[in-house]
């Protein structure tokens, strides 16, 4: 009896360690974000101004974003530069600074510090974008995870979007979203927060624009 009960206990030892062996470890997919110091991505910009007045400005230019330097562990220095044509000498705009942890990438822009991604990145995820920063709670959520992605002429194999905002009603269209790929980072960026009539998003009373399209990027 006492044999069968030591046969018993092995058996069991053996496959509860069996199953955690086949357990797969968890991918993170810290490599949406790039961190090598140099890393530089060159996007077009377009910013639009809707005034109450009727006026509709547009201003069009390039923005280079580079990893700079290495702060202290985890938090890198972004250097972003700006110019109107080709043909301009980049001029310095401004500096961001981004933060990646074990669980989050956040980023501060012009003072402001949003929560652009939770790892892991997988389905069915959402977040509160401004939980470090005194704006109220806006929920982000991901889409289209690891999937194929095409912008100007640049194809890739993975990308993820971040749905940021998506409400539309009688008065309000706001939309917004960002797209990373595997080892290059942001690709992509849409902000839209308009006053409209009556469901019209054409029908603008005032409000912005701002789009951001990869063409270039290196390291």
């Amino acid at each position: 009896m006492k044999y069968l009960i030591i046969l018993l206990l092995s058996f069991l030892l053996f496959t509860n360690c069996k199953k955690q062996e086949a357990q797969p470890p968890v991918e993170m997919h810290y490599d949406y974000i790039p961190t090598a110091i140099g890393t530089w991505n060159t996007f077009e910009v377009t910013e639009i101004n809707h005034t109450t007045t009727g006026a509709h400005d547009t201003l069009n230019y390039l923005l280079k974003e580079v990893v700079a330097e290495l702060i202290s562990p985890n938090l890198y220095r972004i250097e972003r530069f700006w110019k109107t044509t080709p043909t301009d000498a980049w001029v310095i705009k401004d500096v961001w600074t981004r933060e990646i942890t074990t669980s989050l990438f956040k980023q501060t822009e012009e003072n402001t510090t949003f929560t652009k991604l939770i790892f892991p990145v997988k389905p069915e995820q959402s977040w509160n974008g401004n939980a470090f920063n005194s704006h109220d709670e806006l929920i982000y959520e991901y889409s289209n995870i690891h999937s194929p992605y095409s912008i100007n002429n640049l194809d890739f194999e993975k990308s993820v979007t971040v749905v940021q905002q998506d409400n539309t009603n009688a008065i309000e269209y706001q939309k917004a979203q960002e797209v990373y790929v595997k080892n290059i980072g942001l690709v992509y960026k849409s902000k839209i927060d308009l006053s409209i009539n009556l469901f019209d998003p054409t029908d603008i009373n005032e409000g912005t624009e701002l789009t951001m399209k990869l063409i270039d990027y290196g390291n």
